[in-house]
């Protein structure tokens, strides 16, 4: 038996064969006799070394020319590109001999792929596809033979299962002048990390002798000549391996056919070239020169074709593409396919020349185990023979390059696009596209269930979860699709703290979140369900919210706590089960005041004595509604009700002067879901927030339309009789601050008023105008906002809003709002004006509208600031007081104010100063008067101006015209405020507005004039 040498490239540069083999290894060998490599990558490119980050080729990246022991050679792909470079080189043509077939080994094969040839270099997707689920022989294979005369390297296969590949060459077919002729046959590339058992290399004679020498190549020590972009992606299956984008090196040896011991005189002998594959290599391509060997090679692509979907029945039509790819002419060409029922026309063809090719055709008619498979795969052979009478033949291909069988879908599958897991709150889903047009019904495995539907996406719902779920599709036309692509369901509906880490991540709303270990919470969470576990306890800090979408569970033995200010806010109507500790501190309390009580959690047990256990046992109330009055519940027996609020005094033990806060303890199952409260028409009824959280005081409102302004009490200090009479804060005194639509009002000076959110344990008087009942829901509950009572924040809203106060030295305080809103109206707006309490001792401050005393009254846009609007109080003590400006948004920023005193005849303008007057005890109606223009403190120009502007109408033409100045803007408004022209920058003193969408009606024209100064004018429109 001969020889098997090991070459060392160090001291033995080979030459003569012809062929060019390109192995991607991650073992090396010795020093490479290859020392420069130009590609077409990015049009061109060269290297000598291992190349840094920018100049790494990433696509397919064909060969063009390698420099060897001195000479550069071309490859034949493009010398025209090398040309151009100014290369010089000799020129040669190689071309990759065709493998067939490869063997792997799942998890260690890998196929190779240029990081850009998906198109992306922070993802990996393999291109083209698997066909099916995992790789097949073939399609390993076709990454040896891919591009430009298959000699690409960005593709190729990491890892072949040990095995041998052969190819025939036939007899007589080596040039004897290629065998010493220093040119190089066989190149040996490695592109991957070197190491491992070498692979070997023979030719072999018609009875599988070797002929010559076998060599066996290693690269130990072989130098890099580049630096490639790479993904890699797993055989079995295409999934990506390693990271996206990963970097190996380039190296490449030389060798020449003398080198196997091939003479002339045994040339004559060779039948064919064997590649014995030890388990290590990473082959890019084989390819030979076709200038030195005669390859006998025959071709064939098989493709398939329907009318449009394939059924039982149907006829589908192939054609067989035969090509002679090798260098000699081919004789008694035949073409066979072992699909029974497949019949080929013409199949019969005497010779093809190198180089020429010819085409058949062939019918089949689908049978019922195709339609069961949803597509039909073969393959078919085709046989020649060579001028040696050699038998020649191949297996059809999607390319003359590859022997991937020919596959078609009797219809296209469903693609699989975005795949939602399971949570706690749903099951999981998928997005199908590709979906036929018209109706379809799909089948999903396993499972067998069915979804009909139309369109060419879809989602389907309510897969459990599972692996290796796939679909098939059946048009409206009965063809079926064979599986889509398989997918999984995981299950992401839970994650559990076992005091160190989370088991599924960090918790959100799609996962039921479980507390097994201590967990210290600094921050909102949010959970599709939440429990707490036996031994576990938990504490909520202030201004932290719990946001959870089902339940909340506690163990008996386990605890969570809510600080005062945080919250539990839930979503869906469920039970939730155990109890938690809710606390809730008041606001500053003397022992004769009393505070408003709602409770957040539930418990029979739980009632106003549990509350405060301090209070006298006369000084718990509830208010009768049906009697108007207050009635005692002696010793605080009364079980607090979720929905309804309780009136308790402060402990026993305060200060009668000095305010303290209280701290409420609530304990029990937190209230979730709806609540209703029974009522009675035109009577008062005291209500509260019954959840763990604050809850949207507007949206309140707007689901009990029949109550209209809501009032909260407070606390203000008590009068001080340490000075008889008229002593500092003499005259301070409890009051309720109210809130519409419209906003809030406040009881004393720089205290908040309500911001529209009523707080967890926050009792309201409202008042009912039917029999309705009061009704809450989980709808209303909002994150955060729920510090004690009030707090100030802006309002989501666009408003225009003015708060005036009316105060004295002594502490007395009232505050009224005015604003003008969409939504408001001129009369009397339940949801938005509210009438004063007059539950202040000493004083009342209100606007008067329709001979209502309104502590906020809501008027419509647009905004004529001719209105004027009249102001009343009360005082039960002679006194100084002021009327002040507290606060104003919207257009009131800038709006001018006016105070006019018509007993004293004055207007005085409350954007510079405040106004003080003297009062003796008694009601005002007819005193005050709230104006937005002056006509006694040298406005005469505004006065003309008003009556320099005049707006006509005829024939449903408006013409806006203005004597003085120019005009700025225009708006024009029905008169519900709804805006239906506007016009700015008009700049000149006339306006016509034609076309004006409208009815016949009487509309409201405002008028804004170069000096900023505005004029509202009604017009009937007709």
């Amino acid at each position: 038996m001969l020889s098997k040498p090991i070459l060392n490239l160090h001291n033995y540069f080979l030459k003569g064969l012809g062929l060019l083999l390109f192995l991607i290894s991650f073992k090396t060998i010795g020093q490479t006799a290859v020392t420069r490599i130009h590609t077409d990558w990015n049009g061109y490119w060269t290297s000598n070394s291992t190349t840094g980050v920018g100049n790494r080729p990433n696509t397919e990246n064909n060969l063009l020319a390698f420099l060897w022991n001195g000479t550069t050679y071309s490859t034949g792909v493009n010398d025209a590109n090398l040309t151009t470079r100014g290369i010089t080189f000799n020129a040669q043509k190689y071309r990759a001999l065709k493998i067939q077939t490869l063997g792997l080994d799942p998890g260690s094969t890998y196929f190779l792929q240029g990081a850009m040839i998906d198109g992306s270099n922070s993802t990996a997707t393999l291109t083209p596809p698997l066909t099916g689920t995992t790789s097949t022989g073939p399609e390993l294979a076709s990454r040896l033979t891919d591009g430009v005369n298959g000699l690409t390297l960005g593709t190729g296969i990491a890892n072949i299962k040990a095995g041998t590949a052969e190819f025939k060459i036939g007899t007589n077919n080596l040039t004897i002048s290629g065998i010493e002729d220093n040119i190089p046959d066989l190149i040996v590339t490695q592109v991957a990390e070197p190491g491992g058992t070498p692979d070997s290399f023979k030719f072999v004679d018609a009875s599988g002798a070797t002929v010559g020498n076998q060599l066996s190549v290693s690269f130990g020590s072989v130098t890099a000549i580049g630096t490639y972009s790479l993904d890699l992606f797993r055989a079995d299956n295409g999934a990506m391996a390693f990271t996206a984008a990963a970097t190996r090196d380039i190296r490449i040896v030389g060798i020449e056919t003398k080198s196997f011991g091939i003479t002339p005189a045994n040339a004559a002998q060779v039948d064919r070239f064997v590649v014995t594959f030890s388990g290590n290599s990473d082959c890019a391509f084989i390819a030979f020169n076709t200038s030195s060997l005669k390859i006998a090679e025959l071709s064939m692509i098989k493709r398939a074709s329907i009318s449009s979907c394939g059924k039982l029945g149907d006829t589908v039509t192939y054609t067989f593409d035969i090509k002679n790819t090798g260098e000699v002419p081919i004789t008694n060409i035949s073409v066979t396919d072992l699909m029974p029922g497949l019949t080929i026309t013409g199949n019969s063809i005497p010779s093809l020349a190198a180089g020429a090719s010819r085409t058949l055709t062939g019918t089949y008619t689908i049978t019922a185990a195709d339609v069961a498979a949803g597509r039909i795969t073969n393959t078919a052979k085709v046989t020649g023979t060579d001028p040696s009478l050699n038998i020649v033949e191949d297996i059809s291909g999607q390319t003359y390059t590859d022997n991937i069988a020919t596959v078609i879908d009797l219809l296209a599958p469903p693609t699989i696009g975005t795949i939602t897991n399971a949570s706690c709150s749903s099951l999981g889903s998928v997005v199908l596209n590709n979906l036929p047009s018209g109706n379809w019904t799909l089948e999903r495995t396993p499972g067998g269930v069915t979804t009909t539907g139309s369109g060419t996406t879809a989602t389907v719902t309510n897969i459990p979860v599972g692996t290796s779920y796939s679909f098939r599709v059946t048009n409206s036309s009965g063809c079926k699709s064979p599986s889509s692509a398989a997918f999984n369901i995981t299950d992401q509906s839970s994650t559990t703290w076992n005091g160190t880490a989370w088991s599924q991540g960090t918790p959100d709303l799609t996962k039921n979140v479980v507390f097994s270990g201590p967990y210290t919470i600094t921050s909102d969470i949010n959970a599709c369900a939440l429990t707490v576990n036996a031994g576990v306890n938990l504490v909520v800090p202030t201004n932290v919210t719990l946001n959870v979408l089902n339940a909340v569970s506690v163990s008996s033995t386990g605890s969570l706590t809510f600080e005062n200010n945080s919250s539990l806010v839930q979503t869906n109507n469920v039970t939730n089960t155990g109890n938690i500790v809710y606390r809730r501190i008041s606001k500053p309390v003397r022992r004769y005041d009393f505070t408003y009580w709602s409770s957040p959690i539930y418990s029979s047990s739980y009632t106003l004595k549990t509350l405060s256990t301090a209070t006298l046992a006369d000084k718990y109330y509830y208010y009768d509604s049906a009697t108007s009055a207050w009635k005692i519940d002696y010793n605080g027996i009364t079980v607090m009700k979720p929905g309804i609020a309780y009136s308790v005094r402060a402990p026993q033990t305060y200060s009668i002067t000095s305010g303290a806060t209280y701290l409420a303890t609530f304990t029990g199952v937190p209230n979730n879901g709806n609540y209703s409260v029974a009522t009675t028409i035109g009577k008062w009824h005291l209500v509260g927030n019954p959840y763990p959280s604050a809850i949207s005081a507007d949206a309140f409102i707007n689901s009990n339309l029949h109550l209209g302004a809501l009032y909260f009490w407070t606390h203000n200090s008590p009068p001080n009789d340490a000075v008889a009479g008229d002593a500092k804060y003499n005259y301070t005194s409890d009051d309720y601050a109210a809130y519409t639509l419209a906003g809030g009002t406040g009881t004393t000076t720089g205290a908040d008023r309500p911001n529209g959110y009523i707080a967890a344990g926050q009792g309201i008087f409202v008042k009912s105008s039917t029999a309705a009942p009061i009704v809450f829901s989980n709808s209303m509950r909002r994150t955060g906002n729920n510090t004690q009572f009030f707090k100030t924040a802006g309002d989501t809203e666009s408003k225009n809003r003015i708060w005036l106060n009316f105060s004295n030295s002594g502490g007395a305080f009232k505050q009224l709002l005015l604003g003008y809103m969409d939504g408001a109206t001129n009369n009397i707006d339940d949801n938005y004006d509210a009438v004063t309490m007059n539950a202040n001792s000493y004083i009342d401050f209100y606007s008067i509208s329709n001979a209502k005393k309104l502590t906020i009254q809501a008027r419509a846009l647009p905004f004529d600031n001719t209105e004027t609007i009249p102001l009343g109080y009360k005082t039960t003590i002679a006194s100084d007081f002021t009327i002040s400006i507290n606060d104003a948004d919207g257009f009131f920023t800038g709006q001018e104010v006016y105070l006019e005193d018509k007993l004293l005849d004055k207007i005085h303008d409350l954007r510079t100063s405040n106004y003080t007057f003297s009062s003796a005890i008694g009601t005002f109606t007819d005193r005050f008067v709230l104006r937005y223009t002056n006509k006694t403190l040298g406005n005469e120009d505004f006065e003309s101006t008003d009556n320099a502007l005049l707006v006509s109408v005829k024939e449903k033409i408006v013409k806006v015209n203005s004597l003085n100045e120019n005009i700025k803007e225009v708006s024009v408004y029905d008169i519900s405020g709804h805006l239906l022209y506007n016009k700015k920058k008009v700049n000149t003193a006339e306006l016509i507005i034609q076309n004006l969408q409208s009815s016949n009606q009487v509309l409201l024209v405002k008028v804004t004039l170069e000096n900023d100064h505005t004029v509202t004018k009604k017009i009937i429109f007709h």
